[in-house]
């Protein structure tokens, strides 16, 4: 977890991703506002997995956030709980005599963390056992069924052929159409980027870099994740429906730097192509951090009108009525 996170390629995908997003990242809109705690759910989970205690913590924090934003983040949380929980047994389980002692997650962690848990859970799970169907009946018939006329598989591998593709739209890509719809490409760019990865991902493994390549491993089912949700998703898809697959396609670069890196390190004559794609990645963290603070809130004017009328609305409101908001949408 210490190398990925001492990367520079993580604080860079971070800042590009943002910059990527511009005024979305103030954005209170659901489908926007779990984007970036994603990919803290998704980093926090690895470290977990390996065996970091308070970064336990943070996945739970993070991931009960994004799911509670907008159900599109469910699948790509559960693959990644259940796809580190396996890991962490195989490391625990595997684990042979002579080998370095594996990092234990202290037992008043777990504890604090199945409480953490329990409090950010405890309205849906009040209203569940309230006799309702309520959000976490909704959740499941959601996974259970999916969409009654899903987009299929091959809509699904136009949409991900972009957004893990070159260029992304968490690189600044467009991600929509003239029609609103979701940007599609053909899938060979996404394909040709996840056998580098891949490949890189093997070379670590022939080196004894297991990490580096069960990270891959990590990042790649993930992708495979994010190409089965997609399938299953209602068959009009706008673009901020897969919004959730940004941190995902992120990740891809990152496995792909964190595994390659090695190999590079180990041949010689490389110093200078080490050190520019080093330089580029600080680069792209520093224009991305100062776009993060040129970021605007949406809908100023609008938020300063409400905050002057909403006081004399409210003082001319019966209290014992019932009323009804309603939106009129540009």
């Amino acid at each position: 977890w210490l190398e990925i996170a001492g990367l520079p390629a993580v604080p860079a995908a971070a800042a590009i991703l943002g910059l990527a997003m511009g005024d979305d990242l103030a954005h209170p809109w659901n489908p926007f506002v779990g984007v970036v705690p994603l990919l803290a759910f998704l980093l926090c989970a690895w470290g977990a997995s390996r065996g970091d205690g308070p970064l336990l913590v943070g996945a739970v924090a993070a991931g009960s956030y994004c799911v509670q934003s907008h159900v599109g983040f469910l699948p790509v949380v559960a693959v990644a709980v259940v796809a580190c929980a396996v890991a962490r047994a195989v490391r625990l389980g595997g684990a042979r005599d002579g080998d370095a002692p594996e990092p234990r997650i202290a037992g008043r962690t777990l504890v604090g963390a199945a409480a953490l848990a329990v409090l950010l859970w405890s309205g849906p799970l009040v209203q569940q056992v309230g006799g309702d169907t309520g959000n976490l009946g909704r959740l499941a018939a959601y996974v259970w069924s999916g969409s009654d006329q899903p987009v299929g598989w091959e809509v699904a591998f136009e949409v991900s052929g972009r957004q893990f593709g070159v260029p992304a739209p968490w690189m600044g890509a467009a991600d929509a159409k003239a029609s609103g719809l979701a940007e599609t490409a053909p899938p060979w760019s996404a394909l040709a980027v996840l056998a580098a990865v891949a490949a890189a991902g093997i070379v670590a493994w022939r080196r004894g870099e297991t990490a580096r390549a069960w990270f891959v491993v990590f990042v790649v089912g993930l992708v495979g994740a994010s190409v089965v949700a997609t399938s299953r998703i209602a068959d009009f898809l706008p673009p901020y429906l897969v919004r959730w697959a940004w941190p995902v396609a992120a990740l891809v670069w990152v496995a792909g730097a964190w595994a390659g890196a090695s190999a590079l390190a180990r041949r010689g004559g490389v110093g200078v192509l080490v050190g520019s794609a080093l330089a580029v990645a600080v680069g792209a963290t520093v224009v991305g951090a100062v776009g993060g603070l040129t970021v605007e809130l949406p809908f100023e004017d609008e938020g300063q009108a409400v905050a002057a009328l909403s006081g004399a609305v409210r003082d001319d409101l019966d209290p014992d009525s019932r009323y009804r908001v309603m939106i009129a949408d540009a």
